[in-house]
């Protein structure tokens, strides 16, 4: 190959390039290269340092690099590369890099030509992925434009290499600290893309205009996606599902329609974090008395009527199971055995009331500041605890957390509201009397997404076998804790299981064969 001349940022339209690249100590023999291959085509470039002292000496004094320390800003691997998008407050185009990629002198040019040829809203970039029908496995269902590979024309893809996409900050903009899941990035911005109804474009090029500096590297996240795909596969499967939604071309047929709840408690009040996702009591008698019976969950899904959900053990969820039995309705509670086992509160259940009680006016967790004077305030903390809960693989480290919390603000031992104690399996047992059909919600409140298939299975079959030891029930029904975790349609057929969602992006009804998403109930 040829000495490559490396130039300047090319005008556009009076707008920033703005590029964003993540970097970590074990890249230093691929970094310098990449860096410099990419730095002389934009205005700024922004760069994570992931687990970095100091600035790498490649990218020292150079005025166009605003670094940032994963000290600073932790725990976000090389989707901190997307930390431009809330840096950059200013509308621009962001060019995304890696540090293990040689981009030539019109890398940039070329992409905005195929961004300004569509209009702006879609993202463009040189390394894609088709998913095919029908889907199993993200690693092997999928067509892949490599992009050191020709395309002779460009291609609508489902996903693209964030190392080598574009897009225009004015029309798509997320905010990377609040994704549950990390090390899926290429599908994170898939999801973001598909929300907003933008394509994904892999541009026509020749081969090698682009070319690796290394490739399948140890601690690359390719080398952790062939041993275990389980994560971004359902990940794939939800992506699928936005898109069909986006296109309108998810069945439809029968209409089902199944609602979900957290339960009920006296008083509620919206500007209390302990009565968040609670109905009134009094207003959920009412609506049960005037609206017609809600049926089974199984007559529901084949579109014979409507039917009743609610999440979680506690005394608020077990009190509206119990009024809907009262009034002649149809009702299915989704519990977490390892919380009725061990006696241990929801870690929402804390986390509410903390931030109910808390007087400190403000916080600061993983380099953030919070303001705590205001709801506002709190809600953006709490969202940012959820985050690193859904994080977790066990229940110790969600417990760990709060614990951390409550003593760095001071509001250890607060007394949990009666309505969020957890049942015991005296509860359970009345409930299951009364007619209350009881399904799992998951061995303990953890997102499945943050393990992998082996935990996933072992959890499943954990709390499967603990109703059944328990209660007798052979239970067909789960709900995912979070409400976004769609499984392996295999392991739902070959289980005879049915998953019940509570995804605000999807439409309700059917998403895929044994997947359903639900609606929240208001009264």
């Amino acid at each position: 190959m040829g000495p490559r001349i490396w130039g300047h940022p090319v005008p556009i339209d009076n707008r920033r390039l703005v590029a964003g690249m993540a970097t970590m100590p074990s890249r230093a023999a691929t970094f310098p290269a990449a860096f410099r291959s990419i730095v002389h085509q934009v205005d700024r470039l922004y760069l994570y340092l992931d687990g970095h002292q100091e600035v790498p000496e490649a990218a020292r004094n150079d005025t166009r690099v605003i670094p940032i320390f994963s000290r600073d800003e932790p725990k976000l691997g090389g989707a901190g590369k997307f930390l431009v998008l809330i840096r950059e407050l200013e509308p621009c185009l962001y060019v995304g890099a890696d540090d293990d990629i040689i981009y030539p002198p019109n890398y940039v040019a070329q992409l905005y030509a195929r961004i300004k040829a569509h209009g702006s809203r879609v993202v463009v970039g040189v390394h894609g992925s088709v998913l095919h029908r029908p889907w199993a496995s993200y690693v092997r269902d999928r067509k892949v434009f490599n992009f050191y590979d020709s395309l002779e024309c460009e291609q609508a893809v489902d996903t693209l290499g964030t190392g080598t996409m574009m897009f225009d900050t004015a029309v798509l903009r997320f905010d990377v600290r609040r994704w549950q899941q990390l090390n899926m990035s290429d599908l994170s911005v898939a999801v973001e893309a598909a929300k907003s109804g933008f394509p994904m474009i892999c541009v026509a090029r020749e081969k090698n205009f682009l070319l690796p500096l290394d490739l399948n590297q140890p601690d690359s996240v390719f080398c952790a996606l062939e041993k275990d795909d389980t994560r971004q596969t359902s990940r794939a499967l939800e992506l699928l599902a936005l898109r069909a939604a986006k296109k309108g071309s998810l069945r439809r047929m029968p209409k089902i329609e199944i609602f979900a709840m957290h339960g009920v408690t006296d008083g509620v009040r919206r500007d209390r974090f302990q009565h968040r996702n609670l109905l009134e009591a009094e207003q959920f008698c009412a609506f049960l008395r005037s609206g017609s019976k809600f049926v089974p969950l199984a007559d529901a899904l084949q579109g014979r009527g409507r039917a009743l959900t609610i999440d979680d053990a506690t005394l608020a969820s077990a009190r509206a199971a119990k009024l809907a039995r009262q009034f002649g309705h149809a009702v299915t509670l989704f519990i977490n055995p390892w919380h009725i086992e061990f006696r241990q509160p929801y870690w929402f259940s804390r986390l509410n009331i903390l931030l109910d009680s808390v007087e400190a006016p403000q916080f600061s967790l993983d380099g953030r500041n919070f303001d705590l004077t205001t709801f506002d305030g709190k809600s953006e903390l709490r969202t940012h605890i959820k985050v690193l809960m859904r994080r977790h693989t066990i229940p110790e480290q969600n417990i760990a957390l709060i614990d951390r919390i409550e003593e760095q603000l001071g509001v250890a031992d607060n007394e949990i509201p009666l309505h969020d104690h957890c049942l015991d399996m005296e509860d359970v047992r009345e409930l299951h009397g009364i007619g209350t059909d009881i399904q799992t919600h998951g061995w303990a409140h953890l997102d499945p997404l943050a393990g992998n298939l082996t935990q996933f299975t072992d959890q499943f079959h954990k709390s499967r076998s603990w109703l059944k030891d328990r209660l007798g029930i052979n239970t067909r029904f789960f709900a995912p804790p979070f409400g976004e975790f769609l499984p392996h349609l295999n392991f739902l057929r070959r289980n005879e299981a049915v998953c019940l969602l509570l995804h605000n992006d999807l439409p309700p009804g059917s998403v895929e064969d044994r997947i359903v998403n639900r609606i929240t109930l208001q009264v």
